[in-house]
This record gives C-alpha cells, structure tokens and sequence, in this order.
C-alpha cells in the first residue's frame, strides 16, 4: 500500500491484492458498493488514520470517497475531506529559510553578524563580485527582525536564484559559522 497526496483535501490510496485480504475489503463489494465493503473502507481509513499521518489527527465534517478495483485484486481509492486537511501543515514543524545580504566592507558584514547573532541559526560568508555577501538561516519567526537589520548595511534577498549564484559562483570565506567568526572581529 502507498498513498501521494493530491492536493491539501485529498489523496490517493493505491492497495495490493494482499492489502484487501488483510483489511477484509473485496473488490466485489467495492462495484456493487455494499454496506459491508463500505464498513470495511471506513474501518480501513480509521487503521490508517491511527498509523499514519493522514488527516493530521482531526475528524472531517464530511468524506468523501472513490474506489477503483484494479485487475490485479487490488484497488485505487481516491478520499476527499472537507473540514480538515489530508495531511498536517508544513508550517507546523518550525521551518527555517535563508536570507543573503551583501555589504560593501568586512567590517559592515562583522557589524551585522553582530546584531542579528540571536536571531540567525546558521550563517556563511563570500566574496562576489568585490562585496562581502552573507547568508543566514533564519527562523520565519525571526524573519521580520533580521531584515530591518540588514536594512542598515546592505540589501536583503530571499530569492532561491540569489543565494544558489552566491554559493556557486561566490568565492566561499567561511562555509559555516560566520557569525561566530565575524563577531569576534568587533
């Protein structure tokens, strides 16, 4: 059995000849829609919601569900929720992102390692272009107090194309730990 998440309400379920047997779910049942294969979908969906992050643990108001016996014994099933997602937020495990700043001196990207060496979880320094571009891993949550830091000595960037030029094209002055490093030079 797999399951891909379609969309933030639904997903699809694909079940092997033996994920029917061991769920007592019958492909005969499932083209007449009979009461004890419409049971046996819903004691299934109960297994999995218990052993699975589907459904992220709430009750939906309403289900709604297609079951497609396949040759092969098994069978797709395409279930819908309205009230409640599929699967929990990425957002609900803290995510961190990264931001770049470029600065004109050494002594301007020390400055400002400075003042965002609480709020960074990772940092790393190049040289572009005659600049000094520093990259931070930033909780979103941080993310607002980083850039009116970096408002003073340079110019923010989230952009994924930015930073991944600035790693492959920037020539590399400290992979890791350049807060650490730079703060000591204040």
């Amino acid at each position: 059995m797999y399951y891909d998440a379609l969309s933030k309400n639904t997903v699809k379920i694909t079940l092997t000849d033996r994920d029917m047997r061991e769920n007592s779910i019958r492909a005969e049942g499932l083209r007449t829609r009979s009461a004890d294969s419409k049971r046996s979908l819903i004691d299934f969906l109960k297994k999995l919601q218990a052993e699975s992050k589907l459904f992220a643990g709430k009750s939906a108001e309403r289900l709604f569900l297609e079951a497609f016996p396949s040759e092969d014994g098994g069978c797709v099933l395409y279930v819908s929720t309205l009230g409640c997602d599929i699967l929990p937020q990425p957002d609900s495990v803290p995510r961190r992102h990264v931001v770049m700043c470029g600065t004109a001196t050494l002594a301007d990207a020390a400055q400002l390692c400075r003042c965002v060496s609480r709020s960074v979880s990772g940092s790393s320094l190049y040289r572009l272009d005659g600049r000094y571009v520093l990259l931070f891993r930033v909780r979103p949550s941080a993310a607002d107090t980083v850039s009116r830091m970096i408002a003073e000595y340079g110019v923010l960037s989230d952009d994924p194309v930015d930073i991944a030029f600035t790693a492959e094209h920037g020539t590399v002055l400290c992979a890791s730990g350049a807060v650490r490093r730079l703060t000591g030079l204040c």
